[in-house]
């Protein structure tokens, strides 16, 4: 996916050009950078095409489970707060796309598919340092976002296992865990680290000012991390 491609999608979720233009050029350029330096090969293992199946359950999931983990009050079903709980994975289908678009134009991408599932994901130290922080922050609370119950990191989780189940070769399916895990760990890392941490204005009335959905955003995304988190211990067994 190309920042034009990007920004027309974001401009379709009723950002302003200025706003899709910039966010675009940071998702493409910075982040999905970061997620090839952190998780190497990354566009040669299933977790594109599992993170691309499991979109529109997840979609559908986050705004209920944001819902059942914030007091909102009369504000539950205010569509800005349903919107910022799907601005995560939004935020995400630039990197998804530009991870399978690359392995589908690279002509030796069957030998390296087959030589990544051979030795599962290498994620980068700093990726490490990322994921031992957070199995500890996501439980207890952390960047504005409410503490996230075990039980709903594995709902997140059971979202993505059901898209593994469906790969024939059962033999892979704890390979394509442990790469979603840590493919969908190493893109939150990275919209985190370029500042990419709330929603943002759109024709949802989505405000810069309102703090809802802000932490509506934020609770999402941890909850996706919950999930990522899962995903890895589980395959590590």
């Amino acid at each position: 996916m190309s920042i034009d491609e990007a920004t027309r999608g974001f401009l379709a979720l009723g950002l302003k050009q200025r706003d899709a233009e910039g966010l675009a050029s940071v998702i493409c350029d910075k982040v999905a950078w970061l997620v090839r330096k952190d998780i190497p090969d990354a566009e040669y293992t299933a977790a594109s095409g599992v993170l691309l199946g499991a979109r529109t359950g997840l979609l559908q999931f986050l705004p209920r489970a944001t819902q059942g983990l914030l007091d909102l009050g009369t504000r539950s079903l205010d569509p800005a707060l349903v919107f910022a709980s799907m601005c995560p994975i939004g935020y995400l289908d630039p990197v998804v796309h530009i991870l399978i678009k690359r392995a589908m134009a690279d002509p030796a991408r069957d030998a390296r598919v087959a030589a990544a599932l051979s030795s599962g994901p290498a994620p980068s130290q700093s990726l490490q340092d990322f994921r031992r922080r957070y199995a500890r922050d996501v439980p207890a609370g952390y960047f504005g976002a409410p503490p996230i119950p075990a039980s709903a990191s594995e709902l997140v989780a059971d979202q993505l296992r059901s898209v593994i189940a469906g790969i024939p070769d059962r033999s892979s399916h704890t390979r394509a865990k442990e790469c979603t895990g840590w493919a969908l760990l190493a893109a939150l890392h990275g919209l985190y680290t370029f500042g990419i941490t709330r929603p943002m204005p759109s024709k949802w009335k989505v405000k810069r000012r309102d703090p809802l959905p802000q932490q509506a955003y934020r609770t999402a995304h941890s909850l996706l991390m919950g999930g990522a988190l899962s995903l890895i211990a589980e395959a590590e067994g």
